[in-house]
């Protein structure tokens, strides 16, 4: 949404002799129906070069009719802005997504939400979409072997974003010999999983080509803890981008954990907070955050370039020149 829009919609108004007091123009609505209209009329000319369809949020949720118009004419789509009902089978979406289905196999993109496991079937079946390169899943309610079907038609498959699954755990990375591996990744995000721990994701890191691939990992709210992380570095010697967002209960635990180590790693997001739960009287992420500055100081991170944490911790880690 632009708020331009606005002002030039009044504009218009007042140069218009019979509309003073018309209702403004969608202009953005207007501009997908000519657009429709002018791919329709060129099918076989510059239609098949268009590849990116981007459209405002309001405007891919209110035209549905001419946005299937419009994707209808674009046979080698990559990326297209859909309305969310379409990734929910919501009935409203349907001829929309028929077009998308029908008219669109070069899609690099796709999301699966809750509602749409019918969707995610038809993927594992290896009849759509084999050049998916990107794929987000959240809150669905699929059978393991399902998924890993689905992951194993993606030949060029190299980001997977996973939310608010319960039913994603460790058991996924295992290897079967009637199932296809979990594919070698070079970005993974995983937000709200609990069921994915450290144990899952070294046994993922053991194969070679995963660890030749992996360069960007992101975990919030899982089932790894900065207690783990170390496990994880030994295991990824590509990886570059690391975040993980925790709210730890208790503090960092005592002992001789191994400090963080790493030649790749060139951006490094900690982000660790006290949940609720925790002890209101003991500071519980101080001790997480003096884990993070003996790693710093003993200088197993000598690519690192980026650092975001929170608190002071952070104005110590600088002070210490840790970055010189």
């Amino acid at each position: 949404y632009c708020e331009l829009e606005d002002i030039l919609a009044e504009k218009r108004k007042r140069r218009s002799f019979m509309r003073h007091n018309a209702e403004p123009e969608d202009t953005a609505a207007a501009r997908l129906k000519f657009l429709a209209r002018t791919l329709h009329d060129n099918k076989g000319g510059f239609a098949l070069n268009v590849q990116y369809l981007k459209t405002p949020y309001m405007t891919r949720e209110t035209c549905k009719p001419d946005l299937a118009r419009t994707v209808a004419c674009c046979p080698n789509l990559r990326y297209v802005d859909l309305p969310e009902g379409v990734f929910q089978d919501d009935p409203s979406c349907n001829t929309l997504k028929q077009e998308v289905q029908g008219r669109c196999p070069e899609l690099r993109k796709m999301t699966y939400v809750r509602g749409s496991e019918r969707g995610l079937e038809m993927l594992a079946s290896g009849h759509q979409w084999h050049n998916l390169e990107v794929l987000e899943l959240g809150k669905l309610n699929v059978d393991p072997t399902i998924l890993r079907h689905a992951l194993g038609s993606l030949p060029n498959l190299h980001a997977l974003k996973v939310t608010d699954m319960i039913s994603f755990h460790d058991q996924l990375f295992q290897h079967s010999d009637y199932l296809p591996p979990f594919p070698a990744l070079a970005e993974i995000i995983f937000e709200n999983i609990p069921s994915v721990t450290a144990e899952g994701l070294v046994a993922y890191l053991s194969r070679s080509d995963t660890q030749n691939t992996l360069k960007t990992l992101s975990l919030t709210a899982t089932g790894i803890h900065p207690p783990n992380l170390h496990r994880i570095l030994d295991v990824a010697p590509r990886l570059e981008h690391l975040s993980i967002t925790e709210s730890v209960i208790a503090s960092f635990p005592a002992g001789d954990t191994p400090t963080l180590q790493s030649r790749s790693l060139k951006t490094f997001h900690y982000e660790i907070t006290s949940a609720d739960s925790a002890n209101v009287y003991a500071n519980t992420t101080a001790s997480h955050y003096a884990y993070l500055t003996r790693s710093l100081m003993a200088g197993g991170l000598p690519s690192l370039k980026e650092l975001y944490v929170r608190g002071k911790p952070c104005i110590l880690v600088l002070k210490t020149g840790a970055f010189s």
